[in-house]
């Protein structure tokens, strides 16, 4: 991991603790070596910094190309693996780059739901997940983000307290369909749909252990 990557995490980590907590749960569950999707929900501007800090790998970024401008900031992402992709039409070229660095062991984070959504409902998500797992033959490893939207709420300007929380799923592989050399669409279609269902599973159980532990916060006696 790159020295400049690793004090970012920390910055992060430190950030998320001042504003009201941090918690990762399952890191166990990440494969530490090999070609791996990293599957994140997303809600906020926060998510792609606080997923990659709870990532126990350096992953690469796939991120909208109009973060790439104004200059400057776009160097600094870049600086930090990301990598531009247009939304809107697929994009073979981001595609190609992600399927190679997924072949060649690396970890490449993509966001499933393509754009922000707001609320609990996770919205549609986008094929081009399930095209490159089963191109570049690698499991999808689910991550739930959690309080990045009250830390950073749509529209604000300025970072707000709020507890972060990050669970990380067991990785979803697809073996039966890795030995076909054209996915159909109804493969891609398939594929995505298990990330959202195993994304939803996470949230849920993050929900329930949180209900679980405030229940037993409030069941203790009190002196």
């Amino acid at each position: 991991m790159a020295w400049h990557y690793a004090v970012g995490q920390s910055l992060v980590r430190t950030i998320c603790r001042i504003l009201g907590g941090w918690e990762v749960h399952g890191a166990e569950n990440f494969p530490r070596e090999g070609g791996v999707i990293l599957a994140p929900n997303h809600h906020s501007y926060m998510d792609p910094p606080v997923a990659g800090s709870a990532c126990p790998r350096q992953p690469w970024f796939m991120a909208k190309s109009e973060l790439f401008k104004p200059a400057p900031f776009g160097w600094l992402i870049t600086l930090f693996r990301a990598f531009p992709v247009h939304r809107g039409k697929p994009d073979r070229q981001a595609l190609r780059r992600a399927e190679a660095l997924l072949k060649q062991g690396e970890v490449v984070l993509i966001f499933p739901q393509g754009r922000r959504r707001w609320g609990e409902d996770l919205g549609e998500p986008e094929l081009g997940l399930g095209l490159l797992a089963l191109r570049a033959k690698v499991p999808i490893v689910p991550m739930a983000l959690l309080g990045t939207d009250q830390t950073l709420p749509r529209g604000a300007k300025f970072l707000h307290r709020g507890r972060t929380r990050v669970w990380i799923g067991k990785p979803l592989t697809f073996s039966d369909l890795y030995e076909k050399k054209r996915p159909s669409k109804a493969d891609r279609v398939f594929v995505t749909q298990e990330v959202m269902k195993a994304l939803a599973a996470l949230l849920e159980q993050a929900k329930a252990h949180e209900a679980q532990k405030m229940t037993a916060a409030s069941a203790e006696p009190r002196s």
